[in-house]
């Protein structure tokens, strides 16, 4: 039971009343309310060689119309998702299922390390390697490797 509403800003988030109230005045009451304002993904050229032009087999998650080309890119392949924390797992475990493999690279000792700390991150990397999903832990992605402008 969740309803999108797109193209529209919250005016007001009022708490005490447990309300948000749009900017045409429509008013919204919750028993919770999760505020996900997104984020901006790094741009990959800033950091890895072999990335300065879009490739065809790399893919950034900044919205839902690139949700479903990775969607659809992912089946039958294998993956590597660069990132371990929200963000990233989301789509490790999104994929996981059509995918051939899929191996995370996160800079941290366990996914979610920096956030959640140690202890709940371990636990994560423990359910999400149930799944099938791998790790390469405590490593950076400095080049992708061309072939036929698809990285191998």
């Amino acid at each position: 039971n969740i309803e999108l509403k797109t193209g529209i800003k919250v005016e007001t988030l009022d708490s005490e009343n447990q309300l948000v109230i749009l900017e045409n005045g429509e008013k919204i009451s919750y028993d919770a309310c999760l505020v996900a304002t997104g984020a901006h993904p790094q741009r990959l050229e800033r950091f890895i060689k072999g990335n300065e032009e879009p490739r065809e087999n790399v893919h950034v998650l900044r919205n839902w119309n690139e949700a479903g080309v990775i969607k659809s890119a992912c089946e039958d392949a294998h993956v590597v998702v660069i990132g371990s924390s929200f963000i990233g797992m989301e789509t490790a475990a999104c994929v996981v299922r059509k995918a051939k493999s899929v191996t995370v690279v996160g800079m941290e000792k366990v996914p979610f390390e920096r956030v959640l700390g140690m202890e709940i991150g371990t636990i994560m990397k423990a359910f999400h390697e149930s799944k099938g999903i791998k790790f390469c832990m405590e490593a950076t992605c400095d080049e992708f490797k061309l072939e036929d402008g698809k990285v191998h």
